[in-house]
């Protein structure tokens, strides 16, 4: 609840009290009177504090419909971000037989100021190699070419497992400069050589790679049948560190005890400084705040149908519930779980008349900036409302609220369940601020306009601007990433499509290509103009019907220079 509410209630009974008192003052007389009694200014209190509730309810613009519509339709618009860092491992390579594996879901801890242990999950699994990178060079071959040699040292007993393994890369620093080395690297590489004991021993045969739009590391968990089109679009305003990843290729037959890989790169646009070696870093993976827990039990009653979903163990002002994974209902003995709302008639023709679901209302929380979840049973068209009482057990994914974001850089560096104990590890990056949607009231209105704007389609610039604009999440609580965002979106100038033809296993399919004009003044680099275009063609190739496919072009002005990428209908290219 809104202090507001109750304050703006407290004095309606302090001030037009006295009036109503000097109207009515044979009814209401002893409302004009100030007392001192303690008894009666806490009564006054509390029935403005039930009054606010109230009136609260009656602006909230139903919630209700608001979050379960868009949790279906567009569900990035609808959840909060936690904070968000990246951690590197630092492995004694010359101790490593074998690659060490560190899955998706492991978790590291760190401390805040305040005390408060903060749980992190790892988002894209991650392998530690038998490997080191000593140092690294640049230099001008010429005018228009850039080279970058990477010195490597692998241990013998190594050299068999990092011959077929990627290697992936962290490309450290501010935004500006990484993304436009991340587009030397993706955009730009003409060859990569590898070089032993001076001498050119062959060519990797593909070329480097980015990483963080595959949808098996979203920084978020997905859950089945979920639209993601715009979860790409999402996670980069909130945290763009997390795309800066590249994955070299295997060195297969080349791999040797010290080598050097040389990276050729074709008219790369210009880095704001020189590239030096704690630029480019080995076994990174970024992190999220969230981590799993169960609840207190929460008792179920007809005159009682919401309960606030809490944790024992934790103050309610150091958990934020992210999710419920599981809700199990006991009563008399017997348990039943329950599935989510959303979840009503998927997979069968006809769902159950008397099936019951659980659903779930986010709310402002009365203590901090945060929020807190209620969670409710329900039965689904005009089945009979449920009349007995329930204790309601939850499988919870939560947040330590603000308290991740006071961490400093190297303070998440403690092991949990999940993590190498035998590797240190710290964060690189400071952990960003969470990120919460719009209230209520804006969302039910932004969302309607995102339905209307996806149906009429984004085709040109100022539809495409408006719907960015809507994920812009970091303008109300991380100020210089919200300017950043604010930039990349009015940077946009014209959207333009055509139609385009091509042949997919012998037969045509007619598909669109867009090309996005954008103004490069406004950006730190050009690699921040790719990143954003690369995006935007993950969103648009989820948009796209099942029989059709969209080609992606950002035109940069006034340089003219191009980044295009493949034609796609979801995660299939065609050519």
């Amino acid at each position: 609840m809104k202090s507001r509410y109750y304050e703006a209630e407290l004095a309606y009974l302090r001030e037009q009290g006295r009036e109503f008192a000097r109207s009515f003052p044979a009814t209401a007389g002893f409302l004009a009177e100030r007392s001192d009694d303690p008894d009666v200014e806490r009564l006054l209190e509390g029935f403005a504090f039930l009054a606010s509730r109230i009136r609260e309810r009656v602006d909230d613009g139903m919630p209700e419909f608001a979050q379960q519509l868009g949790q279906i339709l567009v569900p990035q618009l609808t959840r909060y971000m936690p904070s968000c860092s990246i951690v590197c491992f630092e492995p004694d390579a010359r101790a490593l037989r074998t690659a060490v594996h560190i899955p998706r879901g492991a978790e590291v801890a760190g401390k805040a100021q305040d005390g408060t242990r903060c749980r992190f999950q790892i988002t894209q699994p991650t392998d530690l190699l038998p490997l080191e990178l000593l140092d690294l060079r640049t230099s001008r071959t010429t005018a228009r070419r850039e080279k970058i040699a990477l010195q490597l040292r692998i241990p013998p007993q190594g050299l068999e497992s990092v011959r077929q393994a990627s290697i992936r890369l962290f490309l450290h620093g501010e935004i500006p400069f990484a993304t436009t080395l991340r587009a030397w690297f993706v955009h730009h590489c003409h060859e990569v050589t590898v070089v032993v004991d001076g001498k050119e021993v062959g060519k990797l045969r593909d070329k480097p790679k980015g990483r963080g739009f595959e949808p098996d590391v979203r920084l978020l968990p997905e859950k089945p049948l979920e639209h993601d089109a715009f979860a790409s679009i999402a996670e980069l305003f909130a945290f763009p560190q997390k795309f800066c990843f590249v994955d070299l290729p295997p060195l297969g037959k080349h791999a040797a005890e010290e080598l050097e890989l040389h990276l050729t790169f074709d008219n790369p646009p210009d880095l704001p400084h020189r590239v030096i070696r704690d630029d480019i870093r080995l076994h990174c993976a970024p992190v999220v705040n969230l981590f799993s827990t169960v609840s207190d039990p929460g008792r179920f009653q007809p005159l009682k149908p919401e309960v606030l979903v809490r944790v024992s163990e934790r103050s309610p002002t150091e958990l934020e519930v992210y999710d419920i994974t599981k809700v199990i209902g006991s009563r008399e003995g017997r348990q039943q779980e329950y599935a989510p709302f959303s979840s009503y008639g998927v997979g069968e023709s006809e769902a159950p008349h008397d099936e019951v679901y659980y659903v779930t209302r986010r709310v402002p929380s009365i203590t901090d900036s945060g929020t807190d979840l209620y969670v409710s049973l329900m039965t689904p068209r005009d089945a009979a409302p449920l009349e007995r009482n329930e204790v309601l057990s939850m499988n919870l994914l939560c947040s330590n609220r603000g308290a991740a974001a006071t961490l400093a850089i190297g303070e998440i560096n403690q092991p949990v369940r999940g993590s190498p104990v035998f590797v240190k590890f710290s964060n690189i990056t400071a952990p960003t601020p969470p990120l919460y949607p719009h209230d209520d009231v804006e969302l039910l209105w932004r969302l309607a306009a995102h339905v209307g704007l996806s149906r009429r389609g984004l085709e040109d610039g100022e539809s495409l601007r408006r719907m960015l604009r809507s994920y812009n999440f970091a303008a109300r609580f991380n100020a210089h990433q919200g300017r950043l965002n604010g930039l990349w979106i009015d940077a946009i100038r014209e959207v333009r499509s055509r139609k385009l033809v091509r042949l997919y296993r012998g037969a045509p399919v007619t598909g669109t290509k867009t090309i996005v004009t954008v103004d490069e003044s406004e950006f730190g680099g050009q690699g921040e103009a790719a990143l954003l275009g690369e995006a935007l063609s993950e969103m648009y190739a989820r948009l796209v019907h099942v029989n059709s496919f969209n080609q992606l072009v950002v035109q940069l002005a006034p340089s003219l220079r191009e980044y295009t990428w493949k034609p796609r209908n979801g995660n299939l290219r065609l050519g």
